[in-house]
């Protein structure tokens, strides 16, 4: 049943990836439907809660301070929120031992995406790869 819910989460990120190459936008279906197919991947595969919860509120948190600073320190948005709110719905997938290669693989892809995409003055779509790197580090 685990593989079940690791293919419906590869087609919403692989959805999310497509919408936000198109509009910016990371859709909250696949927010939500990547963080609840992770908890229900977790409800079959661990018996411990309290450090599932704590990875991605921590992260998260993190996450969303270091944004909020640079935004307001360099005045223009870094990392948008719904990217954001991907990598804590896809920390659900993944343990603490991962979490450093999660997010190395994740920033690696945007940099290679961004020496054949970037334009001046637009923005760069980031869940294409946060939906490799989850990919990567379940593989």
């Amino acid at each position: 049943m685990a593989v079940y819910y690791k293919i419906l989460a590869g087609i919403l990120l692989l959805y999310a990836s497509w919408v936000d190459w198109r509009t910016f936008r990371i859709p909250y279906v696949s927010i939500i439907g990547v963080a609840v197919l992770g908890l229900a991947f977790l409800y079959e595969t661990t018996t411990s809660w309290l450090g599932v919860f704590l990875l991605p509120l921590a992260t998260g948190t993190l996450l969303l301070a270091i944004c909020w600073s640079l935004e307001k320190r360099l005045k223009k948005p870094i990392l948008g929120y719904g990217d954001i709110q991907l990598i804590v719905a896809c920390l659900f997938w993944i343990n603490l031992e991962q979490l450093p290669l999660f997010l190395i693989y994740a920033g690696a892809i945007i940099i290679l995406t961004s020496l054949f995409y970037y334009k001046r003055h637009q923005y760069l779509p980031a869940a294409h790869a946060i939906g490799l790197a989850w990919l990567l580090i379940l593989l």
